[in-house]
């Protein structure tokens, strides 16, 4: 398993929980997981996925790479990574 999650995850310097799109993709990323009844450390050892960064990522406090979605959608057993950006628009808020 990879221990390093710096290595999977971006953060972009912003502290803040205040990303609309993190903080989708993180409640996106827990409700899958509650689902799927499995804890932080199960859903990462199925899917090769260190704990602590599953945790950031439903923090909203990190962006992950794509081949981290694609890990999390299996792990998760989804049809498509793309459940995991459910309710995040390509379209900016002022739009």
């Amino acid at each position: 398993m990879n221990d390093d999650h710096n290595n999977d995850a971006h953060n972009d310097g912003n502290d803040k929980n205040d990303d609309p799109i993190r903080m989708q993709l993180g409640s996106n990323l827990l409700n899958h997981r509650r689902e799927a009844g499995l804890t932080q450390e199960e859903l990462g050892q199925s899917c090769d996925v260190h704990r602590t960064e599953i945790s950031l990522l439903e923090r909203g406090e990190y962006y992950p790479r794509l081949d981290t979605l694609v890990k999390l959608a299996r792990g998760l057993k989804l049809e498509s990574p793309a459940e995991l950006l459910e309710g995040i628009s390509s379209r900016s808020a002022d739009a």
